[in-house]
């Protein structure tokens, strides 16, 4: 049986073609035969418009089902390490995040720097290696640009199974106090509409409030960690879209001892090599397609 069972495929114009709204999924049992078909049938098909319903389409379509799984195919979209200067779309501002209570001027302290030999050149945003941050940062370092002003936006490919992005970065602040938070807009309406971005495994903990941190009462990294580290986002939701990324640093009325560092952002795209792929179907002047169901394999 599909899950779900039933499905909407929104309006399709006549003797176009559309796909499902969401995806189907089934389990193959595993003492199904290998080589062998599995037939799917279309019921009960409906629209809204005349004459609203439809003859079953028996043996609508066929998925074979092999006996072996095929090695993802990964593809590395964006790969930046700053060496020797930043390629990406980079750009970098304060915002003052209007606290009535904090009439205070906001700084961005974001620069390219390096730390050290291995790394090379990186985003930092404070002082400089050995030296303090200042206080209220809220600055944004932006990939891709901003929505509101057309920047290019980083698109994730629509035929990725799942889609990642990983951070090499080191950072060291003052906790609660102060820290730094990676965020994303992924509606593309002409404003910068950003929402967090958590990485697995989370962030280190909230900033604390009534400091005059624009990040106040938000997750973030923050205290030490340790070294270099890499951090990893998960950009499944946002498959077939173009997303606009920041990495948000943000401090209170007090410097603070260290830094953040961004050295290395990158953005990969995992495919499956399909064993079978479900052709469109017509049906009484219109069609309706499977796209999003890839492949039947034994488990």
């Amino acid at each position: 049986m599909l899950e779900p069972v039933a499905q909407s495929y929104g309006d399709i114009a006549g003797g176009q073609t559309g796909a499902a709204v969401s995806r189907y999924s089934f389990l193959v049992e595993p003492d199904f035969p290998c080589g062998e078909e599995i037939v799917f049938d279309l019921l009960e098909i409906t629209s809204t418009n005349g004459p609203g319903s439809y003859a079953d389409q028996l043996a609508a379509f066929r998925v074979t089902v092999v006996d072996h799984f095929q090695e993802p195919v990964i593809t590395t979209h964006f790969d930046d390490d700053q060496d020797p200067q930043p390629t990406g779309d980079w750009s970098h501002e304060a915002i003052d995040p209007g606290f009535w209570n904090c009439r205070l001027t906001y700084q961005d302290q974001w620069h390219v720097d390096s730390l050290d030999a291995q790394h090379g050149q990186s985003w930092l945003c404070g002082s400089g290696p050995g030296s303090p941050y200042g206080k209220v940062n809220y600055a944004w370092l932006y990939l891709g640009g901003r929505d509101s002003t057309g920047g290019a936006g980083i698109d994730i490919p629509a035929d990725a199974r799942s889609a990642t992005l990983t951070v090499v970065h080191r950072y060291q602040t003052t906790s609660p106090r102060d820290g730094g938070e990676v965020v994303i807009d992924a509606s593309p309406d002409g404003q910068d509409v950003y929402e967090p971005l958590v990485p697995d495994g989370g962030y280190d903990g909230d900033i604390e409030v009534n400091r005059c941190n624009g990040l106040e009462g938000k997750e973030a990294f923050m205290g030490d960690s340790g070294g270099w580290v890499t951090s990893t986002f998960d950009l499944s939701p946002y498959i077939g879209s173009k997303v606009y990324l920041a990495f948000v640093f943000g401090s209170g009325q007090r410097s603070g001892l260290g830094r953040w560092l961004v050295d290395r952002p990158g953005h990969r795209g995992v495919r499956k090599a399909g064993a079978a792929r479900l052709p469109g179907h017509s049906l009484a002047g219109r069609s309706a397609r499977f796209g999003a169901l890839r492949e039947a394999r034994r488990w």
